[in-house]
Formats: structure tokens, sequence, C-alpha cells
């Protein structure tokens, strides 16, 4: 099924293609009981059959995406749908808010997994769900960084073959996420907020002693190390400490990008 990209909906597809009549179309996706998560599991598996071709004849890794994507809506009625932000627009609209993962390596690139993102004015409206028809077990409430974590896991148990880990700043930022693929002992490479603190040095830690007989010992670790934001780090970096590098070829020539390691 295919169509011209702006017109999604069952009499486009209808049009296209008049191999099968419109009630079909409309029984197909409306009723019939296929299971949506055993077909992304299978498109997975074959987009993970395709990458490791790629891998062994161009010897480059394979990248696991994260990102989410906003699908602006006028109504109150699809599933998700609210006032949120959304990438797309580039501010707060109505909308529903996906995120995804995708497979990449070389010059081959594909969405693999999917999830929802519910926000909690649809977990906490019961009568709402039910009308919409939100399985009982999809009601839960899971931030964008929960769902990309249950995507990973996902890609793992259905040994999906990846080097690394990639995500924008909203994954970068959020340091249970990072510490969370840490523990799986993957490779992660995520963008940062250019406010973002670092230690130059490998920081050491304490917990200071307790000062007075009144109330409780400290608990938390401190260090004397002073931390730096990457911009400021950046830009006290001599030339010669960036290396340009070539990523990809587009049509106006190769990309580069400045590295610095």
């Amino acid at each position: 099924m295919s169509l011209e990209k702006g017109k999604g909906n069952m009499e486009r597809m209808e049009e296209r293609d008049d191999s099968m009549p419109y009630h079909q179309y409309q029984h197909f996706l409306s009723n019939s009981p296929w299971s949506h998560k055993a077909l992304i599991k299978q498109v997975g598996k074959d987009a993970d059959a395709v990458m490791r071709k790629e891998r062994q004849k161009t010897g480059k890794p394979t990248g696991l995406i994260i990102d989410e994507s906003g699908h602006l809506k006028k109504g109150l009625l699809s599933v998700g749908v609210s006032r949120q932000y959304s990438g797309t627009a580039g501010k707060v609209d109505n909308c529903q808010v996906g995120v995804y993962s995708s497979l990449c390596t070389g010059h081959r690139s594909t969405l693999i997994d999917e999830r929802l993102y519910l926000p909690d004015t649809w977990t906490e409206d019961a009568a709402r769900c039910n009308k919409a028809g939100i399985p009982q077990a999809d009601r839960t409430f899971k931030t964008k960084l929960e769902l990309a974590l249950e995507m990973v896991d996902a890609a793992r148990e259905n040994q999906i073959n990846f080097d690394w880990i990639g995500g924008d700043g909203l994954y970068g930022h959020s340091y249970e996420f990072s510490r969370e693929i840490e523990a799986r002992d993957l490779l992660f490479v995520l963008d940062v907020h250019k406010d973002q603190q670092v230690y130059l040095s490998e920081p050491e830690l304490f917990i200071p002693e307790k000062k007075s007989a009144r109330g409780r010992p400290p608990s938390c670790y401190q260090t004397l190390a002073k931390p730096t934001r990457v911009d400021t780090y950046a830009k006290q970096l001599a030339d010669d400490e960036w290396e340009k590098i070539r990523i990809r070829k587009t049509t106006k020539g190769w990309l580069k990008a400045w590295i610095h390691c």
C-alpha cells in the first residue's frame, strides 16, 4: 500500500491501487485481528538481515538510532493526541508523538520499531481510553526515555545486530537513560546540550564528615573538582585539536564535520 505524501487515508490508497475494494481496506486497518507487534518484529528481522550484508560488504558499524516525531492533528479523538511539543512543527501544538528506532549503516537506514507516547491526560482518563480502544496493558504512563529503553531491549531480544546507540539531546541530557544503556554494556553516542557540565579529569568523590552532633550524617557524594560547560571547553581548544572527517556523500558532495576526542 502506497500513496502520495500528505494524503494518508484509505480513500487515497484505494484510488491508487484498485486490486482491493475500499471495504476490504477498511476491514484490514480497523477490524481484522492481525498483530502489529508481530509485523514490526518481522520488519526488524528483515532489516537486520539486509544490514548484516551491508556491514560485511563495507565494514561499517551498524547504529540503532532513537528519535521522536510529532504528527499534527486537529481533532481530540486520535489516540494520544494532546497539546504538546512537536519537533515537526518546532513548537507546542495539537499532535500525536511517537518514539521510533531505526537501523543505519553505510548509506542504508530504515525504521524497525515504534512506541506511541501517551500523555498523562490520556492514561488518567479511563473513559477516554475505553472509547479509543486502548488495550488495558498499554494505559500506563511512560516517558519518552522509558519508551526508548523499551525499544533498545526489544531489539536485543529480537537479536537485532547493532554496534552503537545514537540519539539527540533529549536522550543525551538524561543521566538515567545513559546509565541504563551503560548498565547493559552498550556503546552510545548521544547529543548533549551546550550547557552540559563535564569534568576534564576523573573527579575525586567523597562523603563529607558530619559537622555537628545534630541531624543525620551526610550521605551524598561531593567533589572539590570544578566542572566545565561543554561549549566553554570547545572554545578553549586549539585549531590543531580538531579533525575534519567525511560523514557521507550528499547531492552537494561530502558532508563533513569537525571532530574532537
